[in-house]
């Protein structure tokens, strides 16, 4: 019987990875040996002349990303914001009109009950006369969860002309943080108070005000994220030669 020459798997990866290593460390090498283009200032052999420097201010090179892969992840978030919040919507509004003696109709009471306190006096009544599973202020916050993905619809038409990206994103944050008062106000006096009581449409209102600015916030801090995901450079004061 011929015997088994054939080198064993150990001594066959060794043998690859020491040429692959050679490969990388000549490849390596020869770019370190290739020498450094000269600034177009310094090269007696450019034709162009050497653009004048710019008046003493930072400078910052910015790399963007392709508005084909921005936009891919934008619409990949915003689908993924509205999977959530439309079924969560849809199960909250829904569920008083299901069976109540199924389990999956009780699971969904008390995986909302572990959220809400569920007072029968705030929260409204299905017209089979069933209460909602969450109170009138968070049933408002789980719709405007939904409506908020619906942000862009306002501020395309109302877009401030001379403002940067980044100026306009600040504005909408803060546009959108105020939304949070009517709810911050109207909870914070009913504590402290012993004289007023909110009603329940009031409740869902400042409810869903909150719940919109809570997502369009966060689909703005988003498409700030996407419009300046490039590389910056270390910046460099230039000087007037």
């Amino acid at each position: 019987m011929k015997p088994n020459t054939k080198p064993g798997w150990g001594i066959r990866i060794c043998s690859r990875l020491a040429v692959i290593g050679a490969l990388s460390l000549s490849t390596a090498l020869f770019a370190q040996a290739q020498p450094t283009p000269l600034p177009a200032a310094e090269n007696p052999f450019a034709g162009t002349a050497a653009e004048k420097p710019v008046p003493d201010r930072d400078t910052a090179t910015y790399i963007p990303v392709d508005g084909r892969v921005k936009d891919g992840l934008y619409g990949f978030s915003k689908t993924v914001t509205m999977g959530v919040t439309l079924p969560l919507m849809l199960t909250v509004n829904a569920a008083p009109f299901g069976n109540p003696l199924s389990a999956a109709n009780q699971g969904v009471y008390e995986f909302f009950s572990r959220q809400c306190h569920q007072l029968p006096q705030r929260t409204f009544t299905a017209s089979n006369g069933r209460l909602f599973p969450l109170c009138a202020r968070c049933q408002g916050m789980y719709i405007g969860y939904f409506l908020g993905t619906f942000d862009f619809l306002i501020w395309d038409a109302f877009e401030i002309p001379g403002l940067q990206r980044w100026e306009q994103g600040l504005l909408h944050i803060g546009s959108y943080a105020a939304l949070f008062l009517p709810l911050i106000i109207d909870g914070t006096v009913q504590y402290f108070s012993f004289d007023y009581e909110s009603n329940n449409a009031w409740r869902m209102t400042t409810g869903i005000l909150f719940g919109y600015a809570l997502t369009a916030i966060i689909d703005e801090i988003v498409q700030l994220i996407l419009d300046y995901p490039g590389v910056y450079q270390n910046r460099r004061r230039s000087t007037v030669g």
